[in-house]
């Protein structure tokens, strides 16, 4: 599944590390937006997901559409996707 967005694929990863892989992620690639994050199914990795994405006010969807939140794109919410 390649898009040519910057990604973190969170498996095999402990999820005490999980929030701090994700921030510095999400904020070592600020000038990179939109970005993808591979979250598999952990509600642990998506609690701590939403939460850095509402600390730094960024928006967030599923790539694959509800109800499949494994694979999520941010974005800044002054971002849209050309058509």
């Amino acid at each position: 599944m390649a898009t040519g967005l910057p990604t973190l694929d969170l498996h095999g990863v402990r999820h005490e590390d999980g929030e701090d892989l994700i921030e510095t992620f999400i904020t070592n690639n600020f000038q990179n937006m939109p970005v993808r994050i591979i979250l598999g199914h952990s509600e642990v990795f998506r609690d701590m997901f939403i939460k850095v994405c509402v600390k730094y006010q960024l928006g967030f969807k599923s790539q694959a559409g509800p109800p499949d939140d494994a694979v999520m794109i941010v974005y800044f919410y002054q971002w849209q996707k050309n058509p």
